[in-house]
């Protein structure tokens, strides 16, 4: 009888440590495939904006270079025009600035209206350090 219960109980003992294993198992293979989840999709996600950043950078390519033959059509058409006026020194181009249209002009103008930065309240900037600064009026 009493060789029946050490076998019993070496027999239950191993049931339940082949079943804790078992979980374990299961346990950890569950978490080890949502973290391997979560890193693909962050890899997918990066190669996607890697591939939307070689897009753009190629659109901007193509944009520059239209803009090249823009300005050397432009500057093309202008040679004719300074031929004609031989006596005249020519303007240094960076102080001629193309015609501007209205409508870009309105809206150049609420851009750079958002885009400054709020005027401190005293109405100068405040550039003494905070130690030098004297106390604000109560």
């Amino acid at each position: 009888m009493n060789g029946t219960v050490t076998w019993l109980g070496s027999f239950v003992a191993l049931v339940a440590l082949l079943l804790g294993a078992a979980i374990a198992f299961v346990v950890t293979r569950g978490i080890y495939d949502a973290r391997l989840r979560r890193a693909q999709e962050r890899l997918a996600q990066g190669a996607k904006l890697r591939m939307q950043t070689t897009e753009l950078l190629l659109q901007a390519r193509r944009q520059v270079e239209l803009l090249g033959k823009e300005l050397e059509a432009a500057r093309r058409l202008r040679a004719p025009a300074r031929a004609t006026t031989a006596g005249v020194p020519p303007a240094a181009p960076s102080l001629v600035s193309p015609p501007v249209r209205p409508e870009v002009a309105a809206v150049n103008a609420i851009l750079a209206e958002a885009t400054r930065p709020p005027a401190p309240p005293g109405g100068f900037a405040d550039t003494l350090p905070c130690e030098l600064r004297p106390a604000p009026p109560r």
